[in-house]
């Protein structure tokens, strides 16, 4: 009956996956695995919706767990590099898809994974020290650049939606979008700000943010989050900054902007989801607190 049972979570999970319900699905089987707690595929499954939610350390966690009953299956290692690649730790993430890939040698996917991480270990290796801080944010235990303090469930819907908008950076408009007011739905609550001239010039940039600010105080926002892709960055160009991990890629960065807390992410422009977004610490951020 246990297996039975978790099967019927499992399946139910991954129908809401599929529809990116990816909260729902953890849930779904979370419940599996306390029917069948050795299920290395459940812990497969959860880990992978925890990624979609950008829950890293947990994600990690459920990777591990998977590892552990099923050590010679693909999928759990490639979880977990995934997991490590959104911490930062590029050196880690590449030695558990290089795993991955002993599992699964013909896997097109893993394969490409393990160059894009090759390359950014190589770029983060120009950079020592800032190096040396991610190992030490990456420790068991450690402040991680992205902590899992838990969002409230608006402001983590919000933060997906404005990920989910970067996937398409070619032809993405530089904006700050808002979450207000309680509402029926998520769209309803939220509130888009073009900010294409703002990016040109400190001076342009500075009196958009006194404007967003005020807007920020008329609509009673709870949560801002811009959505900027590089190329449309005149100033501030974060990746010249020292310790910049990513060197010429292309792509946005996503900057939610909370009362208590500020996150900041670069998704690639080839990115095909968004668990492949790349959590960066505040040093990379390109616009000032909007609430105070």
């Amino acid at each position: 009956m246990s297996q039975t049972t978790s099967c019927s979570f499992k399946d139910q999970g991954n129908a809401e996956y599929k529809k990116g319900h990816w909260l729902k699905a953890a849930g779904l089987y979370t419940k599996g695995i306390k029917e069948d707690p050795e299920s290395a595929v459940l812990y497969s499954n959860r880990s992978a919706a925890l990624l979609q939610l950008l829950k890293a350390g947990k994600a990690l966690e459920d990777a591990e767990e998977c590892i552990r009953r099923r050590p010679d299956w693909d999928k759990g290692h490639y979880r977990k590099g995934l997991a490590l690649e959104l911490q930062g730790a590029y050196s880690e993430a590449l030695l558990a898809v290089e795993a991955a890939l002993k599992c699964n040698p013909q896997n097109a996917e893993m394969a490409k994974k393990a160059r894009e991480l090759k390359k950014l270990r190589d770029l983060s290796k120009q950079h020592p020290r800032r190096d040396k801080e991610n190992q030490e944010k990456n420790k068991p235990g450690a402040k991680q650049v992205h902590p899992d303090r838990p969002l409230d469930a608006d402001t983590a819907e919000f933060q997906r939606e404005c990920i989910s908008l970067a996937l398409d950076a070619e032809t993405l408009e530089p904006s700050v979008y808002f979450l207000g007011p309680p509402s029926t739905d998520l769209e309803s609550s939220m509130s888009q700000v073009k900010t294409k001239e703002a990016f040109q010039s400190p001076d342009l940039l500075q009196n958009c943010i006194g404007f967003l600010r005020q807007y920020a105080g008329e609509k009673s926002a709870r949560a801002a989050c811009a959505v900027v892709p590089i190329k449309d960055i005149a100033f501030p160009q974060v990746w010249k900054r020292r310790g910049w991990p990513l060197g010429d890629a292309n792509g946005a960065l996503v900057q939610l902007d909370t009362l208590k807390e500020r996150r900041l992410w670069f998704l690639p422009a080839d990115a095909q989801d968004t668990s492949q977004a790349i959590a960066l610490s505040e040093d990379f951020n390109v616009l000032e607190p909007l609430f105070r």
